[in-house]
């Protein structure tokens, strides 16, 4: 009997698959996970574990030590995989230019800028590339504008409720935080319709891919189609959220979910916007994106 035993879990362990970890950001990327972590915990045979990083420097952290096997990131985050050489390789873009600019005044032209007390956040990252590259084109200087960058989103309310704040530059979901306390509050740029940029992208570990390519194509699939789920902002995406104990500053509703602008493309169909985007973050400061271009070898193309 206890050689039949045995023999069962020695089997069993040769033929079992490992457990696999999908990490994502809290905020707009975990709830474009929740339909796939709720109705998805098996996937070819593997035991997906998904896990939500409470802040960015723990998410940078897990990836920087390889401990996820895919991940949703902010895009700049594949400079630095690029010019440290981890292992990761990029499938492609969940999340497009959710990045918007509010105000109780009107903002009649770019022009309107000037003498306008600005609140912004991501100093050096693709919140300020976002608005840097706009106002360039508009042929605004951002140094010669005054521009007051805090460290986190959250600090951004008190200074536009109190009115310190002339404009700020806000993402989702705390965009609709505002909006929902204060209906005067007005939405008066969208940086996302003003240039297309990759806010956040799918990575993969290499070696996964290397090992079992379909496995890691059927992931994608299934992610786009999470995002797909997501996207219809209905009480199904309410109820995963709520299962998976992911809160939300206000209830997700349609205008939310098109305000944050989740769409999942493989990275062969993005792979100018990526370098567009990577060559402006780069003119503005080369470290954003570890000191280099990423090389092209990065994107899965297949």
């Amino acid at each position: 009997m206890k050689l039949l035993l045995f023999f069962i879990l020695t089997t069993f362990s040769l033929f079992a698959k490992e457990k696999i970890n999908f990490l994502v950001p809290d905020g707009i990327p975990a709830i474009s996970l929740a339909h796939m972590a709720v109705n998805n915990k098996v996937i070819d045979g593997y035991e997906m574990n998904y896990l939500i990083e409470k802040t960015p420097d723990s998410l940078v952290n897990s990836i920087l030590k390889e401990q996820a096997d895919f991940a949703v990131i902010p895009s700049n985050l594949i400079g630095q995989i690029s010019s440290k050489k981890i292992p990761y390789k990029v499938l492609g873009t969940a999340g497009w230019g959710a990045l918007y600019l509010v105000s109780y005044k009107n903002l009649d032209n770019f022009q309107s800028l000037k003498n306008s007390k600005i609140y912004a956040f991501g100093r050096g990252l693709t919140p300020d590339a976002a608005f840097r590259n706009i106002l360039k084109k508009e042929n605004i200087d951002a140094d010669s504008l005054n521009i007051s960058y805090v460290a986190s989103p959250s600090e951004l309310p008190p200074a536009i409720f109190s009115k310190k704040a002339d404009f700020a530059l806000v993402p989702e979901p705390i965009l609709s935080a505002l909006l929902a306390k204060d209906q005067d509050l007005k939405i008066v740029m969208d940086l996302g319709s003003l240039w297309t940029f990759p806010q956040s992208s799918l990575i993969v570990k290499t070696s996964l891919w290397e090992k079992d390519k379909h496995f890691v194509k059927t992931v994608t699939r299934d992610y786009s189609d999470s995002i797909s789920a997501a996207n219809l902002g209905d009480e199904s995406l309410r109820k995963n959220l709520q299962e998976l104990n992911i809160k939300t500053p206000v209830p997700i509703t349609e205008d939310v979910i098109k305000r944050a602008k989740l769409k999942f493309v493989p990275a062969k169909d993005s792979l100018d916007i990526y370098k567009d985007y990577f060559n402006a973050l780069y003119l503005m400061n080369p470290k954003s994106v570890g000191g280099a271009i990423p090389d092209e070898k990065i994107f899965i193309l297949d």
